[in-house]
């Protein structure tokens, strides 16, 4: 749902998946609630941004280190959007 404008945002099947490879290892992630964050022209679909997130991590990064950061980078988008809209 757009939260400036409650309009229902398109999630089409398997618009909630994505893949990422690492050095060590493939992850498949899919995940579940808003189909976009932000709100506006600061709007971005919630798999293009975790996908950019995934991409920055160095290639040879763990598992651990990769939920690490997935966390952090839940939480400041808490700090600029409030809960509402954030995974």
């Amino acid at each position: 749902m757009d939260q400036k404008t409650g309009a229902p945002v398109s999630d089409r099947a398997g618009s909630k998946q994505l893949q990422a490879g690492f050095k060590e290892f493939d992850i498949r992630l899919a995940f579940t609630g808003v189909a976009a964050v932000g709100v506006g022209k600061g709007a971005k679909r919630t798999l293009e941004w975790l996908s950019a997130e995934l991409k920055a991590l160095p290639h040879d990064s763990t598992l651990d280190q990769i939920c690490e950061a997935l966390a952090r980078a839940c939480a400041e988008k808490v700090k600029h959007l409030g809960h509402r809209g954030v995974l």
